[in-house]
């Protein structure tokens, strides 16, 4: 039997007391342990969450239901901390809420779950190498190794294409350059279009193929670009492609979010990742700046000379199917760090990586007073993009839109003088 013994803290508590040889330093050391645990599991009717227990000099608790077996009084408390943070909730949540390295509860942090791609395989390496964690655990640099490889390859990858199309863009890119127009047609492409302008409103006297006072380099030049009769064409591909890096820009600003975002580790001590490989932690800043330079910065790179590639190549096509296709074509180089990392890393790896989380402080106060994730944020996109498109086809390449609006208008004032018989010579040229 047991005897009944007075509350703690001013908690009704019962159970068995087995009196021995305790001394009164261990006996006062177990009321204050029931006490402190008396606080942290106290339920809604003022009740203890199980029943106290003296043994051998050790504080123990009974929890209804259970085995009547002895454990120790600090495990209850994790036990009844587990239970009571699921109940508490509001301002008055418990202190024994799990925290992390820096003492943050992780329920106050998001996570934001890794990339299935070369930069999400290189980092999770980079990181479970520096946390002592592998798959298996035992040859880490090995792992690392294998995702160096993946990246290199990526690297020359993607490298290989965007400077093979670079150096065609630019071979493209001049022949309408002033420098190259000129001693061709004796004028530059400005005033080439200022000159078909000129004649289509004079009254002059049209031929069978074109006005007097046109070459017939010049005519042939407009015959080539008014194989694309509608103009807008250009702006909605250009705009689709900006529309589609958009995706790229913003992977690059994720990465750099995270790693100023996620706990920077200044203490040995702290955990780089949770003892399940599930969850990053904390990162040393020697790491953060490495991915920031192999990872964020190489992906701004890409993003710029993708983007200015695709957007002269687009203006420079001459035929409208060409131009539909080609966006199309483009898309291959963006999914290149994808596919490196799903045709050739294990399963193992892949399923690694879609189930690492990285912890990040969610402090968005700045941006939730701008409204940025109401709306405000897609409108700058939006904005930013149809600045980029004006850029390129008014700014860029404004002389080259000027002469083929031209061309289209002269092309077409032609066909409203030229007989059935003439437009269909033309046609068939």
């Amino acid at each position: 039997g047991g005897a009944r013994r007075p509350g703690v803290g001013g908690f009704a508590l019962s159970g068995r007391v087995r009196v021995g040889r305790v001394s009164a330093q261990r006996r006062r050391l177990g009321r204050r342990v029931l006490a402190r645990l008396g606080r942290g599991a106290r339920r809604e009717d003022g009740g203890m969450a199980g029943d106290e227990k003296l043994e051998h000099g050790r504080a123990y608790v009974v929890v209804p239901g259970e085995p009547d077996e002895p454990q120790r009084g600090d495990d209850r408390c994790k036990d009844a901390a587990a239970d009571t943070s699921a109940e508490h909730s509001g301002p008055e949540a418990p202190l024994t809420q799990r925290v992390t390295s820096r003492g943050r509860s992780i329920e106050e942090k998001m996570t934001r779950a890794l990339p299935v791609d070369v930069y999400g395989l290189l980092a999770l390496r980079i990181l479970e190498l520096w946390a002592g964690r592998s798959i298996p655990n035992r040859v880490p640099w090995l792992h690392l190794a294998v995702a160096i490889v993946y990246y290199v390859l990526y690297i020359v990858l993607v490298f290989g294409v965007t400077i093979f199309l670079l150096v065609i863009v630019n071979k493209q890119a001049f022949q309408w350059e002033d420098s190259n127009f000129t001693p061709k047609h004796n004028m530059t492409v400005s005033a080439a279009s200022d000159h078909l302008r000129a004649v289509m409103a004079t009254d002059a006297v049209v031929n069978s193929t074109h006005h007097p006072g046109v070459s017939n380099d010049l005519f042939a030049t407009c015959r080539e670009l008014n194989k694309v009769p509608q103009q807008y064409i250009y702006y909605f591909m250009v705009f689709y492609w900006v529309m589609k890096m958009w995706t790229e820009l913003k992977s690059a600003r994720d990465w750099i979010v995270n790693m100023l975002c996620v706990d920077t580790q200044v203490d040995p001590s702290q955990m780089t990742m949770s003892p399940d490989g599930a969850n990053i932690l904390s990162v040393p800043t020697v790491l953060k700046v490495v991915i920031m330079l192999f990872v964020a910065f190489v992906k701004i790179v890409i993003f710029v000379l993708v983007l200015h590639i695709c957007c002269v190549f687009l203006l420079m096509q001459t035929n409208g199917f060409a131009l539909v296709i080609k966006v199309i074509a483009m898309s291959v180089v963006l999914g290149i760090d994808e596919q490196v990392v799903e045709s050739l890393a294990l399963r193992e790896a892949c399923q690694k990586l879609r189930s690492t989380n990285i912890q990040l402080r969610s402090d968005r106060t700045f941006l939730n007073k701008m409204y940025w994730y109401d709306g405000v944020g897609g409108m700058v996109f939006l904005s930013s993009a149809v600045l980029v498109v004006l850029l390129y086809t008014n700014v860029l390449f404004g002389d080259l839109m000027g002469l083929r609006k031209a061309c289209n208008d002269y092309i077409r004032s032609g066909f409203e003088v030229f007989d059935l018989r003439g437009a269909a010579a033309y046609l068939e040229n």
